[in-house]
């Protein structure tokens, strides 16, 4: 296929948007200003509109990158901590 393995070695099972779409998605958006919506860019690539503008935000950035889409305090080392002590207590 297309794509190498550095480009998919992080990328979560789940993911609906590779890198190359997500730069295609601001590819269109950058050439089509004010004929394409975000709303159209949603329906096109199934996916709701929001996630289309935070691809736009960082597109312009040059982040083209899946991003991690857990809160950042769970990332925090002290919260899962404190949740393991607490589960391990449990009966």
């Amino acid at each position: 296929m297309g794509t190498t393995r550095s480009e998919n070695e992080h990328m979560h099972a789940n993911t609906k948007l590779t890198q190359i779409l997500r730069r295609e998605i601001y590819q269109k958006w950058v050439r089509g200003r004010g004929s394409v919506s975000l709303r159209v860019l949603a329906a096109e690539y199934h996916v709701d509109k929001r996630v289309i503008g935070r691809i736009i935000e960082r597109g312009g950035r040059g982040d083209f990158q899946v991003h991690d889409s857990t809160n950042l305090r769970y990332q925090k080392s002290t919260v899962p901590k404190k949740n393991a002590r607490r589960i391990s207590r449990r009966p």
